[in-house]
């Protein structure tokens, strides 16, 4: 994945898909960082789609969408319960 990554046009942003799917949030925090440095238009998603919850939940998450200006959207009840 490291050197997907370092391909551009959406690398950095699947990356961070495929960690959330795995529930690795502090690794795909740092893939989400990397798709708002290369200005990914895709990353906005991040910030209202439900997939990313848990990246939203985790603090550097929440940074990063707070840094890009975007509103964090309301954790679903069932989000909470999650281990």
């Amino acid at each position: 994945l490291e050197e997907v990554a370092r391909h551009p046009h959406g690398a950095a942003l699947g990356c961070a898909i495929y960690h959330t799917a795995c529930s690795d949030f502090d690794r795909a925090s740092d893939f989400f960082e990397k798709a708002i440095e290369e200005r990914d238009p895709m990353a906005v998603f991040v910030a209202i789609d439900p997939f990313w919850e848990g990246v939203r939940m985790h603090p550097r998450g929440s940074q990063l969408v707070r840094r890009m200006n975007l509103p964090v959207a309301p954790v679903a009840a069932s989000a909470s319960n999650r281990t």
